[in-house]
């Protein structure tokens, strides 16, 4: 009898692409915003958000059955595997790292003990000495080495506002990377955390661009769908 093969279910993207019918250009967005009809941030002219064929064809090959934290396959029962083994897997490292913790703080008293103990033997003198001088040894400085000059090789991003359209329930997060390198730079892609007015992180928003010349900048415009956004923080410029 041959072997039943096991079928791989495809995870859920949480973004799509599609292009504006009117200027050709490139918009990522949530699959929350499906179906809307929104300005082009490139042209501004109408367009409808569709799905991008590939993540079609990702939503068909599976059960239709998805986790909304991480999309991967739901159990029979409706939990997540995969959440759950990520919980199980951080309540670990926390065990292992309390656990550390201990066993260097019980070597340490143990240490001071044993040198206590010495210190006692060799008389009074010597237990005075060792108070004033304590261990004898000099501390050592450790370099603390800050965040790398060029992070991005070359793409230099300037600061990001929130802009609320008048008029319209649209929101953007809008900012500029300049290309300061001598070559052009392809496939460019923006990744922003979206954060409340208590600094928490309560969202994502991205945007792309096909290329940048070389001393030129790209404006770019990453649509922002939660209304609570008031800040919004670059977290990766990438090519692709």
């Amino acid at each position: 009898m041959l072997p039943l093969k096991r079928h791989t279910v495809m995870p859920v993207p949480k973004f799509s692409k599609c292009t504006c019918k009117n200027c050709g250009g490139h918009i990522e967005f949530p699959l929350s915003g499906l179906g809307q009809v929104t300005p082009c941030p490139h042209c501004g002219l109408s367009m409808e958000l569709t799905l991008d064929p590939m993540v079609l064809a990702a939503i068909a090959g599976g059960d239709g059955r998805y986790c909304a934290k991480c999309s991967g396959t739901l159990d029979p029962d409706g939990s997540c595997s995969d959440c759950k083994a990520s919980r199980h897997r951080r309540n670990f490292a926390l065990l292992a790292a309390t656990i550390s913790v201990m066993a260097v703080a019980l070597i340490f008293i143990s240490l001071n003990m044993m040198k206590n103990m010495k210190a006692a033997k060799n008389g009074p003198a010597a237990q005075a000495l060792l108070r004033t001088n304590g261990s004898g040894t000099k501390p050592q400085r450790t370099a603390v080495s800050g965040p790398p000059a060029d992070p991005w090789h070359g793409l230099k991003a300037g600061p990001i506002i929130i802009d609320k359209t008048g008029g319209s329930r649209l929101i953007y997060a809008v900012g500029t990377v300049s290309n300061e390198s001598d070559h052009q730079r392809f496939g460019v892609k923006v990744e922003l955390d979206l954060l409340n007015p208590q600094g928490q992180k309560i969202g994502t928003a991205t945007d792309s661009t096909p290329y940048i010349d070389p001393g030129k900048s790209w404006k770019f415009k990453a649509m922002v769908f939660d209304p609570k956004a008031v800040t919004a923080q670059l977290i990766s410029v990438t090519e692709q």
